[in-house]
């Protein structure tokens, strides 16, 4: 008899082993599929910096690097956790090694498609480097290497606007500069599309045009506002050499 209950015993005991080990083996298997659907579900990306670092070289005029971040890969698909995450600028030094300069803390509001702008400004010649790393909820690096090419060579733009008017003119001006350079205006304006310059830029997609200069040549060009009682300033729009 106490062989038989023994053995009894023995088998109840596999039983139940068995049986927890299916149930684990399954919430592992449920959990690692939750994971995985949350992970693809982790949106960060930006306009100029990439998993895979690459160089970008800035031409003459640029002395600032505007950076757009985004937690969507589209309009359908978008995180639901808040982003944060720390943006750093460092440059190069010596011919040797990127040296931290600044470090911008970014954070990108989830359940909704949330876009924002880091600028780093008054920079000189040099090559910098960008990084932006997540902490939360998952940890994600982007990164550039941008290198900037500053001298004699001088683009300049003045906006003349005023309270209450429709429209606005920016002027563009080069000082011994002769190439491309990349005009990109803020939302509320629309370009007047009888400009060779604007005639195909579908505002609703771009809001930036390439424009070809010569040496010491200036253009005006004429901007329609949307609320005529807002006032832009030259900082609202990014005019450099491309």
């Amino acid at each position: 008899m106490k062989k038989k209950f023994f053995i009894m015993l023995v088998i109840i005991i596999l039983v139940v082993i068995l049986g927890a080990t299916i149930i684990l083996g399954r919430y592992l298997q449920e959990h690692q599929k939750s994971s995985l659907y949350e992970a693809e579900n982790f949106y960060f990306t930006s306009d100029l910096l990439k998993e895979e670092s690459a160089v970008s070289f800035w031409k003459d005029g640029v002395n600032k690097l505007k950076i757009n971040f985004s937690n969507s890969a589209d309009k359908l698909r978008y995180t639901k956790s808040d982003i944060n995450a720390v943006v750093r600028l460092s440059e190069f030094i010596d011919n040797r090694k990127f040296v931290k300069k600044r470090e911008i803390n970014l954070t990108l509001e989830g359940n909704k498609i949330t876009n924002k702008e880091i600028v780093f400004d008054n920079l000189e010649k040099g090559a910098y480097k960008i990084e932006a790393i997540t902490s939360s909820p998952y940890v994600k690096k982007l990164e550039g290497i941008f290198s900037i090419d500053s001298n004699n060579n001088t683009i300049k733009h003045l906006v003349n606007d005023r309270a209450d008017s429709t429209v606005l003119m920016l002027k563009i001006s080069t000082i011994d500069y002769e190439g491309n350079i990349k005009i990109k205006f803020p939302d509320g304006l629309y370009p007047d599309n009888n400009e060779d310059a604007f005639k195909d830029v579908d505002i609703d997609n771009s809001k930036e045009v390439i424009v070809k200069f010569k040496h010491h040549s200036s253009y005006t060009y004429k901007f329609y506002k949307k609320d005529p009682k807002k006032i832009f300033k030259e900082d609202d729009f990014e005019v450099g050499g491309v």
